[in-house]
């Protein structure tokens, strides 16, 4: 909201492979109120986060390159936050090689999302 962000890079997707459930933080509730920012000061009301449910995926990602080969939940992992955000996701890193990285073009998110 502050800097402008016009791209994301999602980090570490390889390590999320495996998990059978992904938890999400959307909101917070904060003084019995949903909001969708962390509150400056935790320390005098506690603050408890909202969370969203998405599917896991089990296929290993080391190898892949292109969006359309990534597991179906891992897509639409990818597109909960591209919606959620209202920024695009163009990068994925697959794995700890610096060759493990899928790039994105923005014109092909444009047309799926």
């Amino acid at each position: 909201m502050i800097n402008g962000v016009t791209e994301l890079c999602m980090t570490k997707a390889d390590v999320l492979s495996g998990l059978e459930k992904l938890q999400v933080c959307t909101h917070y509730m904060s003084s019995g109120q949903k909001i969708d920012y962390m509150p400056y000061d935790i320390q005098m009301d506690p603050v408890e986060p909202v969370y969203v449910e998405l599917d896991g995926w089990k296929e290993v990602i080391q190898d892949i390159h292109r969006f359309e080969e990534l597991p179906s939940a891992l897509q639409k992992y990818t597109e909960f936050i591209e919606h959620a955000t209202g920024v695009p996701v163009t990068i994925i890193s697959t794995g700890s090689d610096r060759n493990q990285i899928l790039h994105r073009d923005l014109a092909e998110i444009s047309t799926h999302s």
